[in-house]
């Protein structure tokens, strides 16, 4: 695994950090681990619905890094809450 984190270092490549809903079965939240590789971030978060106490604690680990940039995505689904968890993130 630091094989990877170190290619993609070197190349200046953000590993793709991924937070998604538990698996049923598993019932542990699926995240990718929460490493930089990149003087900016990728994060696609996942989950059905973030609380706003969920979406601060995202705004402060993203805020710790010491990325330029980040880019952060909220899942796309048919009820289209992206757009409204993406405007609670930016308030939070």
């Amino acid at each position: 695994v630091t094989e990877v984190y170190d290619c993609l270092r070197s190349k200046n490549l953000a590993l793709c950090i991924v937070h998604d809903d538990p698996d049923e079965e598993e019932g542990d939240d699926k995240e990718t681990p929460f490493v930089a590789t990149a003087d900016w971030g990728y994060l696609r978060l996942r989950g059905a619905g973030y609380s706003d106490e969920d979406l601060k604690a995202w705004k402060e680990r993203i805020l710790k890094q010491k990325w330029e940039r980040a880019f952060v995505y909220f899942k796309h689904e048919a009820e289209g809450l992206g757009p409204e968890l993406a405007k609670r993130f930016i308030e939070a």
